[in-house]
């Protein structure tokens, strides 16, 4: 009897040392796998942070970058419109209407006796704006300007008839 029970104890204890063996191996277990669900999430965190940062990078940069662009453009266009400059000096009394038809007939024909105030480099004038601005100041001018004008600048007959036809002069 004695040696029954010597032997369930004998059972029971190396039971409980599998036992106890089993939990440390479970909590080793449940460590290393803690430490390789954890990694994965550092890395996919660090990822997602860092193209988080690159993209409000690249969006602040084409901001920045669209907007110097509007500005040159806006600068470029008021600096490139080669009448700008004659048409604030007619508006301001700088120089008289007949001048101001005689600067714009030079726009199409002598370009190199314009003064140099109202000179551009690389400019374009579309000869439709000349005589748009000639006939805006047609009606102010002197007869000799007018005759001048007629003279030098053929196409501006069409405009001016369309001028007579529009006030009923004929």
């Amino acid at each position: 009897m004695q040696r029954k029970n010597i032997e369930k104890k004998d059972l029971v204890i190396s039971s409980m040392a599998r036992k106890l063996a089993d939990v440390s191996n479970a909590n080793d277990l449940k460590k290393k796998r803690k430490k390789k669900l954890t990694k994965p999430y550092l890395i996919y965190s660090s990822i997602a942070v860092i193209v988080t940062v690159l993209t409000i990078a690249v969006f602040f940069v084409n901001t920045s970058t669209q907007k110097q662009t509007a500005n040159i453009t806006i600068d470029s266009i008021v600096q490139k419109y080669p009448l700008q400059n004659l048409n604030d000096a007619y508006k301001n009394g700088s120089i008289t209407a007949d001048q101001y038809a005689i600067y714009l007939r030079d726009y199409l024909i002598k370009y190199d006796s314009l003064p140099e105030n109202f000179k551009q480099e690389g400019s374009v004038v579309l000869s439709d704006h000349i005589y748009k601005a000639l006939i805006d100041v047609w009606m102010k001018l002197n007869l000799r300007t007018r005759a001048s004008l007629i003279k030098d600048l053929p196409d501006l007959n069409p405009h001016i008839e369309k001028l007579k036809d529009s006030l009923g002069i004929r």
